[in-house]
């Protein structure tokens, strides 16, 4: 049957299989949890909890609660969940016109431990709703987390530094804020703040807090590119001043027009989640940066793995590695070309860096961004690539995207190897094609 049948509260198997909903929902899929217990309705977006736009009228609350075969939930009924562990701090409606929060950790705003309980209210006001099951409810299914305890919680307040689900299970797994999509010079991934949440659900991610940043900030992530976060402001986190980048800290550039497109700071929600998955560099102390930032001369990761430049580092190579294969990809064709052995299209900042070990190699080869060029040591005359004989990295400005080259790329995991890309592995651990060796040329830069 359709995976999109499992957990729908009905027998399409016959035998009820498809009924127990503890486990994984298909192939690949996340895992799921089915509870019993009180919820806060989310409707069909979600969003910060400033910014969450599911607020009703009482009026409106049990048509809202139907949707997900549910009903208005009683004062018993969040108590129940309460008891288990939930802590929300977020009032909504109950079913006899009162509203009320449950909250195990007092902080400001929610300063009263216990089911903090409001009167009755007028019907036109505003706030969130309280549901409970008919029978039970799939907690990935209404856009929120399942809790090992089996209650659920928004993603939003997944990793937000508070017990929210009582087992703490909504703070295990969490991951540091993230640029994404983090290209260098690409502008197709950026969005208008209403999509921003969407494009970081795509990796399996938030979109992060202010609070979010401070963490990671702390940690020692340092990237000069303003980019939403949950509350429409963008920022960028510098520790080194440098020019266009402002001083020291987070720098907050205020709110912006919804309609203004930027990049997305996003924090990780799924429990798999891995720099390798969003095609990032993983740093030593758990952050990820845009691979093009490896190797640039400043400590973006904080712990300076990212600018471990020698054997160490990541080996940016030539792509393909036969000698009669030259010049057959345009540069449209580059990304999948490294893709398809574990890596990405270098940036000049990476082949910079090969060089800079030694790598020299006579092939032109497209880089991220656009750009063309490749390294040279050895200036020589067999070297027909070689326009002016100096010993650096040839670079050619503004070249026509539909001519074809070779590729240089960067591996996306430390653990790659020359082995992997059937190349010459140099004791420096650079990689050069095997038609290279013996050549009478230093092409690994230690012999």
């Amino acid at each position: 049957i359709p995976f999109w049948l499992k957990c729908d509260g009905i027998d399409n198997c016959g035998d009820n299989s498809d009924e127990n909903c503890d486990g994984t929902d298909g192939p690949g899929e996340v895992k799921i949890t089915s509870s019993t217990y009180a919820y806060l309705y989310e409707g069909d977006l979600v969003f910060d909890a400033e910014l969450d736009t599911d607020l009703f009228m009482f009026l409106e609350v049990t048509d809202k609660c139907a949707k997900y075969d549910s009903t208005v939930a009683t004062w018993e009924d969040l108590k129940e969940a309460w008891d288990v562990g939930l802590d929300l701090c977020v009032h909504g409606w109950l079913n006899d016109a009162t509203i009320a929060q449950p909250i195990h950790y007092p902080r400001e705003v929610c300063d009263t431990e216990g089911v903090d309980h409001l009167g009755s209210l007028e019907y036109s006001s505003k706030f969130h709703i309280w549901c409970k099951p008919d029978t039970f409810v799939v907690c990935e299914k209404i856009n929120q987390f399942g809790c090992k305890n089996t209650l659920c919680v928004p993603y939003w307040a997944r990793c937000d530094g508070v017990n929210n689900c009582g087992d703490n299970s909504d703070e295990e797994h969490c991951g540091y804020v993230f640029l994404w999509p983090g290209l260098e010079t690409d502008t197709s991934g950026q969005v208008r703040f209403w999509d921003a949440e969407k494009s970081c659900q795509t990796v399996g991610a938030k979109l992060a807090s202010w609070e979010d940043m401070y963490n990671t900030f702390n940690v020692g992530l340092d990237i000069c590119r303003m980019a939403w976060l949950s509350d429409s402001t963008t920022v960028h986190p510098i520790h080194t001043a440098r020019d266009g980048c402002g001083d020291v800290g987070i720098v907050h550039y205020g709110n912006h027009e919804y309609h203004t497109t930027f990049e997305v700071w996003c924090e990780p929600v799924m429990p798999d989640f891995n720099c390798n998955k969003i095609g990032q560099f993983s740093c030593d102390n758990g952050l990820c940066v845009p691979q093009w930032l490896v190797c640039n001369g400043i400590n973006n990761c904080g712990d300076n793995s990212d600018e471990r430049c020698d054997n160490t580092g990541l080996v940016t190579f030539l792509m393909p590695s036969q000698q009669d294969q030259k010049y057959l990809f345009m540069y449209k064709d580059a990304a999948a070309v490294c893709d398809a052995v574990n890596a990405v299209v270098a940036t000049s900042a990476q082949l910079s860096a090969a060089w800079n070990i030694g790598l020299d190699i006579c092939r032109k080869g497209w880089l991220d961004g656009g750009d063309l060029g490749f390294p040279l040591h050895y200036p020589r005359v067999t070297c027909q690539e070689d326009y002016g004989s100096v010993s650096e990295i040839q670079k050619f400005a503004f070249p026509n995207l539909d001519e074809q080259y070779d590729v240089y790329c960067t591996f996306k995991d430390p653990s790659s190897t020359c082995d992997d890309v059937e190349q010459f592995t140099c004791n420096n651990k650079l990689c050069v094609p095997f038609w290279l060796k013996c050549d009478g040329i230093n092409n690994c830069g230690d012999n």
